[in-house]
Parts: structure tokens; C-alpha cells; sequence
């Protein structure tokens, strides 16, 4: 009796503990779907479309085309991660993936500049991240910098560790927080950060789209525009909803 007892028991704690673990994302998603599912939408838009332009640039017959769009490909599947770490309210442990993130954007870049650069990427290595950046005139090295130092490595400097600790309890305790609360006005502004970087994704995806010369690129052209436009009104008019 007791051993099937404790079978029971150890099968109702796993489960509760399962559930516990994704409290902070099924928080965010119900409150999203009830109140702000506009920003759902765009967000949905804006992967779609990105990965509708890896399929466009995956069909072109050249280096340029395949290497593009598996740098694309590449993009979109740090960008769910990072969506899906900020809807656990783990935005900053997401920097690790936010640092890649940028760099394929780099490269997206540095392909589209000049696309003879595709196929001499397939014969050897990619020059380092530095040196693209450097050759494509990247305005994110200050980005860059405070993700190795704050959240590509571990660090234990104020910034790296601030949102684990929990100094509102009182002016002498500090609670270790070893699971991350759902806030709305953070997770919101987290979202439109990861919004606005995917854009920029998007974007030189279309560029790669046109140099590519892809059939929809007048269409794509015309969809990201109208995708980064909505999109930042979309963020900017739910964030002023959300009660101070």
C-alpha cells in the first residue's frame, strides 16, 4: 500500500512540477490572446514572412540562393528561440541566441553586398564575426559588446544577475528568485525589442530576395515594408495600454 502510495505521490509531484515550470508562459500567452492579440498576429506575420523568403531564395539555382537561404533559415530558428525563452520571462538568458541572431544578420548582409561572397563561403570558412561586421560597416558592435560581456558567457556583474535576485522584499533581505514572474510591461517591451531585430531580418532578406532577382521580390519588397510600419504601431499603441 505505501509503495503504491508513494508511486501516486511521486507521479502527482512530477507532473505539478511540470506544470510549474511553464507557469510564466501560459501567463503570457492567455494574457496576449485576451488582451493584446494583435501583437500575436504581427509577430506570427513577421515569422511567416520571413520564412517565406528562405523558401523564395532556397529555389534560385545559384550559391547566392541556397547559402542565403539557409542563413535565413538559420535566423528564424534563433528568433523562435528567443520568442519562446521571452514568453518564459527568460529574456535574458536569450542573449546568448540574440548574439547569433545579429550576427546572421551580418551575414545576410555581407552576402547581399556582394554575392560572389556566397560561393567562396561554400569553398572555406566565413571570415570571423568581427571581420564581417568590420567589411560591412555594422552599426551593432556596442550591441554586440554588452552581450558577451552580460549574456553570452556567464558573468556575475550587476547586469547579468540583477533579474535572479529579488531586493523589494525588504531594504536588508535579498530572495533568490529561482523562477522567473511574468511581467506584462517587460515581456511586452521584450517582444517589441525581438519584433524590431527580426525586422531587420526580414529586411535584408528582402534584399537578398532582389539580388537574387526571386519572382515575388517586388511583393516582398512591398510586404516587409508594410510589415515593419504595422508592426511598430501595433507594439507602440499596446505598450501605452498596458496600466502603468
Amino acid at each position: 500500500m505505501y509503495l503504491a502510495l508513494s508511486k501516486c505521490l511521486n507521479g502527482f509531484l512530477y507532473l505539478t512540477s511540470i506544470v510549474n515550470l511553464w507557469n510564466s508562459r501560459e501567463r503570457a500567452l492567455t494574457t496576449l490572446q485576451e488582451e493584446y492579440p494583435e501583437v500575436l498576429d504581427v509577430m506570427n506575420d513577421l515569422f511567416l514572412f520571413v520564412g517565406e523568403c528562405g523558401n523564395s531564395l532556397f529555389k534560385v539555382d545559384s550559391a547566392f540562393g541556397r547559402v542565403t537561404a539557409i542563413t535565413v533559415a538559420k535566423s528564424r530558428n534563433l528568433a523562435l528561440g528567443c520568442y519562446s525563452l521571452t514568453l518564459d520571462s527568460l529574456a535574458q538568458e536569450s542573449g546568448a541566441l540574440v548574439r547569433l541572431l545579429i550576427e546572421t544578420l551580418e551575414i545576410l548582409k555581407y552576402f547581399r553586398l556582394d554575392p560572389k561572397r556566397a560561393m567562396e563561403a561554400t569553398e572555406r570558412e566565413l571570415p570571423k564575426a568581427g571581420e564581417i561586421a568590420r567589411l560591412i560597416g555594422s552599426e551593432h558592435k556596442s550591441l554586440r559588446g554588452y552581450l558577451n560581456d552580460h549574456a553570452s558567457h556567464f558573468s556575475l556583474k550587476q547586469q547579468a544577475i540583477r533579474h535572479l535576485l529579488d531586493f523589494r522584499s525588504s531594504e536588508t533581505t535579498v530572495v533568490l528568485r529561482m523562477q522567473q514572474s511574468f511581467l506584462l510591461p517587460v515581456v511586452m517591451e521584450n517582444l517589441y525589442v525581438l519584433y524590431s531585430i527580426v525586422a531587420l531580418i526580414g529586411i535584408e532578406a528582402t534584399g537578398c530576395v532582389l539580388a537574387a532577382e526571386c519572382e515575388e521580390k517586388v511583393e516582398f519588397a512591398t510586404r516587409m515594408e508594410y510589415l515593419r510600419n504595422h508592426g511598430t504601431a501595433v507594439f507602440e499603441e499596446a505598450i501605452s495600454r498596458i496600466p502603468k
